[in-house]
């Protein structure tokens, strides 16, 4: 496994063997939105430059300090990116946060991406 992409907000690794892509994703606060937003499009761009089928997003440890408006959007047009990608399978590691957790699952049923998305407590039930 390799980093591919690291700065003060997002971390991606690729695994070229099991061609899975993981990313550990920023904290989201309103002062920082703009970082925020184009951490997201690293992402997209990575899964897309790597024709990555498989994405693990580590969400366990984000902490989130912006309302519901303001994290549907970023949400909304990560999923949108990715969509336009050819990823197959989103597994999510999720955080503690019952709100947020409600706001990401109200996201993918409003989108309907085109790949699989499900979210697990540990990493370990994610990459199997």
């Amino acid at each position: 496994m390799m980093i591919i992409y690291e700065n003060g907000f997002v971390k991606i690794h690729y695994d070229p063997a099991e061609d899975i892509m993981f990313a550990t994703l920023p904290q989201i606060d309103n002062s920082l939105f703009t970082e925020v937003r184009r951490s997201y499009d690293i992402v997209v761009d990575h899964v897309k430059s790597y024709d990555v089928k498989k994405l693990l997003i580590d969400a366990s440890q984000t902490q989130v300090k912006v309302p519901e408006e303001v994290l549907l959007p970023i949400f909304s047009h990560f999923i949108k990116g990715l969509s336009s990608s050819r990823l197959q399978r989103l597994a999510r590691i999720i955080s503690s946060n019952i709100s947020r957790e409600r706001i990401i699952e109200l996201t993918f049923m409003h989108t309907s991406p085109p790949f699989q998305y499900e979210g697990f407590p540990h990493s370990h039930q994610a990459i199997t």
